[in-house]
């Protein structure tokens, strides 16, 4: 036990010591990495469809049809209820992206917003504010507007957005750090040398998986730090939280990624596989499109990756406008588990061959 922590720590280290021997590997690493967080910040477009939930509250029966009629007629959904504590309750469960309350008595309108999506409340506001209006033309009365817990303010952007892609990049940043390189060391015959050698081949994989976890750690956190006060890059709301969520994701997708490259074991077809399956994963993660509008079969595919819940995950910790859900990093923990094994099986067959 003790000589393999022994040559665990000391495989880990040359790793990590080779990789700063290659200067031009790190300043091109930490370039894209600052380069990556620099142009993020940029805006989706939403289509809102009938999975978003809309509740209504009014005692006016012929108002209640009316915003009912309008809001279907854009295409949402929309549910009544019979009081405001019912409807505020379900969106704060999550089950609502937003609720209109009319008190025709006091002339009122209160729109409450979920605010855990502000590309979400975007879309939405525009379609609530126009069916206010044509309410108030309707009825021929002048209502006063409230609206809560609005979240599209362009820090709360910036910070959604960052928040959405940051778990790219450190996706990224486990590819190059452990993927590729575990290619590089099959192609160049490195890893065939250290089968040879005493060195039990779990030491072998721990120490490829912490080499490109810490590596990776630390270019993203170094470009982070450099891109807080340059780009404005906000801050996470739960910082210790973030860091594990990071080092999770690091862990799960690494395995993974090592695995994948235990079995192609050629740089180009590996390096094919990870820009299509990065691409794929951004855009089943919820992370461009929000999961609520997403088609059925996309939302089944989302579910079947791990991408789904690092970005859940990521939202969680960073702006802690929702809780982090234990079942997401318990899936994540799996995928990490799974990697980590059939890495591990690749390689005892690869030395048996």
């Amino acid at each position: 036990m003790r000589t393999g922590l022994h040559q665990w720590l000391a495989l880990t280290r040359a790793y990590v010591v080779a990789w700063l021997l290659t200067p031009r590997h790190a300043c091109i690493s930490l370039a894209a990495a600052v380069g990556y967080l620099a142009v993020i910040n940029q805006s989706f477009v939403v289509a809102l469809t009938p999975r978003v939930r809309v509740g209504v509250h009014t005692k006016d029966a012929n108002i209640g049809q009316h915003i009912r009629d309008e809001l279907m007629g854009k295409g949402l959904a929309v549910i009544a209820y019979a009081t405001p504590a019912e409807a505020l309750h379900a969106l704060s469960n999550g089950l609502l992206m937003a609720v209109v309350d009319v008190a025709p008595r006091m002339e009122c309108v209160t729109v409450s917003f979920a605010g855990r999506n502000p590309l979400m409340d975007r879309e939405l506001v525009n379609v609530l504010f126009q069916m206010t209006a044509n309410l108030a033309e309707k009825v021929r009365t002048r209502y006063r507007l409230n609206i809560q817990g609005i979240s599209y303010t362009p820090h709360a952007v910036r910070a959604f957005v960052t928040a959405n892609l940051v778990s790219f990049l450190l996706l990224s940043l486990i590819i190059i750090n452990g993927g590729i390189v575990q290619v590089l060391a099959v192609e160049g015959q490195t890893l065939f040398t250290q089968l040879l050698t005493p060195v039990s081949r779990a030491v072998l994989l721990a120490a490829r998986l912490s080499s490109g976890i810490l590596v990776s750690l630390a270019v993203f956190l170094l470009a982070y730090a450099l891109c807080v006060p340059v780009v404005g890059l906000p801050l996470p709301a739960r910082p210790l939280a973030w860091l594990a969520v990071c080092l999770l994701q690091l862990l799960s997708t690494g395995a993974v990624y090592v695995y994948l490259a235990l079995i192609i074991r050629r740089y180009i077809p590996f390096a094919q596989i990870s820009v299509i399956s990065v691409t794929l994963l951004t855009f089943a993660s919820g992370a461009v499109t929000p999961f609520e509008v997403m088609p059925q079969w996309e939302r089944v595919f989302a579910t079947c990756t791990p991408a789904l819940y690092m970005i859940r995950s990521m939202r969680a910790v960073m702006l802690a406008t929702e809780p982090l859900r234990l079942n997401d990093l318990v899936v994540l923990a799996m995928w990490g588990l799974a990697g980590s094994m059939l890495a591990y099986l690749r390689l005892r067959r690869m030395t048996l061959v």
